[in-house]
């Protein structure tokens, strides 16, 4: 789209890394790639690189997200 994110915390999730894209996070300060494709552009860009389905990730820390709530909920 053109647009750039100047953004202190970045997170990629499934995202190879075109270069239109990478140039859009260039001031960025903090990348984290979650991507099957350990060589993927992102992963170079990335200053951390999570090689996981991102779909299964966030599945699975949303689960814990949940978990952590009713257990709040069950203390209160």
């Amino acid at each position: 789209t053109g647009k750039t994110v100047s953004a202190s915390a970045y997170l990629a999730l499934g995202i190879s890394g075109a270069v239109q894209h990478l140039q859009g996070i260039k001031d960025c300060r903090h990348v984290i790639a979650v991507n099957l494709d350990a060589s993927a552009p992102i992963a170079r860009r990335a200053d951390l690189t999570v090689v996981e389905d991102s779909t299964a990730l966030m599945t699975a820390l949303l689960e814990l997200v949940r978990q952590q709530k009713e257990k709040e909920k069950e203390a209160a």
